[in-house]
C-alpha cells in the first residue's frame, strides 16, 4: 500500500494547522509589550499561560505530523509493523494535543474574565469579540484532532487490509481533516485582525 499523494496532501495539512496556531502563539506571547501600555497585568497573566499552552499545542501537532511523515515511507519498505507502531505514537500525540485544546479553551475563558479589569468599552468589545472567534477555533481545532485520530485508525485498517473501500475510506477522512482546517484557517485569519485591532488601541 503506497498512500503517494495523498499521504503528501495530509502533511501539508497538518503543516498548516501547527503553522495557525503559532501565529495565535506569535499575538498572544509578547506580553511585556502590551503590559507597558497600561493593560491590566491580570489579562496579561492569563493571555500569558493561554500563549504557553499554545505552543505545548504546536510542538504536539509537529510530532504528529512527523509521525505521519515517516509512516508510508515504513510501509514502502514492508515494515508494516513499525508503521503501525508508529500510528499509534502519531494517536497518542494528537490525543494529548487534544487534551491540550481543552485546557487553552479553559485558559481563554479566564482570559475573557480578565477583560473586567479593562477600562475602555471599545478595547474590551473588540477583545471579547477576539476571544469569542478563538475559542471558536480551539472548538474546530479538537474536531479537527477527533478526524485526525479517526483517519489514523482506518489507516491502520487500510494497512492491514488494503482493500478498495478501504482506500476509499481513507481519502475520505483526509478530505474532512482538510475542511476543519480550512475553518481554522478562515478564523485565525479573523482573530488576528481582531487582536491586531486591539493592540494598536494601547
Amino acid at each position: 500500500m503506497n498512500l503517494g499523494n495523498q499521504q503528501k496532501k495530509l502533511v501539508r495539512i497538518i503543516g498548516i494547522v501547527a503553522v495557525v496556531i503559532l501565529i495565535v502563539l506569535g499575538i498572544l506571547y509578547a506580553t511585556s509589550l502590551w503590559a507597558s501600555r497600561g493593560i491590566p497585568q491580570r489579562f496579561v497573566d492569563a493571555r500569558k499561560n493561554a500563549a504557553l499552552v499554545s505552543s505545548d499545542i504546536v510542538r504536539l501537532a509537529n510530532e504528529t505530523n512527523d509521525k505521519i511523515a515517516q509512516i508510508n515511507v515504513l510501509e514502502i519498505k514492508g515494515k508494516k509493523s513499525d508503521a503501525l507502531a508508529l500510528i499509534q505514537d502519531a494517536r497518542t500525540s494528537n490525543g494529548a494535543a487534544y487534551t491540550k485544546a481543552f485546557e487553552l479553551s479553559q485558559n481563554l475563558k479566564t482570559l475573557a474574565e480578565s477583560l473586567g479589569d479593562i477600562h475602555s468599552p471599545g478595547e474590551q468589545r473588540i477583545a471579547y469579540e477576539a476571544i469569542a472567534i478563538e475559542l471558536s477555533l480551539v472548538s474546530e481545532f479538537i474536531s479537527y484532532t477527533q478526524a485526525l485520530n479517526t483517519f489514523l485508525g482506518n489507516l491502520t485498517t487500510l494497512i492491514l487490509d488494503n482493500t478498495i473501500q478501504n482506500q476509499n475510506i481513507v481519502r475520505t477522512d483526509i478530505s474532512a481533516v482538510n475542511e476543519k482546517t480550512s475553518s481554522i484557517n478562515n478564523l485565525n485569519s479573523q482573530f488576528t485582525e481582531k487582536m491586531k485591532t486591539f493592540d494598536s488601541s494601547f
